[in-house]
C-alpha cells in the first residue's frame, strides 16, 4: 500500500517527540525522585523503579513498560549512556 506524505511526517514527529518529552521529564522537579540526570549531565538514571513505572511511564506515554520505553529509548538511536537503577 501507499505510504502519504502525512504518515510519514507523522512517524517522524513521533520519532522526534520522544527525546524531548525525556528531557521535559528530567527537567521536572514533580519526577526528581523517579529519575534525575546524573551530576555531569551526560546521561540520566531511574532512582526509583516503582514511581517511574508507576507514575512517570502512564503520565506520558501510553503504557507502564520499562522496557517498552528501553526500547523506544534505543530504537531512536539515543546515546547508550542511561543507567536503570532498581
Amino acid at each position: 500500500s501507499k505510504v502519504s506524505q502525512r504518515d510519514v511526517y507523522s512517524q517522524i514527529e513521533k520519532q522526534q517527540s520522544f527525546p524531548v518529552t525525556l528531557h521535559c521529564i528530567l527537567s521536572s522537579e514533580k519526577y526528581a525522585s523517579a529519575i534525575v540526570w546524573m551530576p555531569h549531565g551526560r546521561s540520566w538514571k531511574v532512582v526509583d523503579q516503582k514511581r517511574f513505572k508507576n507514575e512517570v511511564l502512564p503520565a506520558f506515554f501510553n503504557h507502564c513498560s520499562t522496557s517498552s520505553f528501553m526500547r523506544q529509548y534505543f530504537l531512536r538511536g539515543l546515546p547508550h549512556v542511561c543507567l536503570l537503577m532498581k
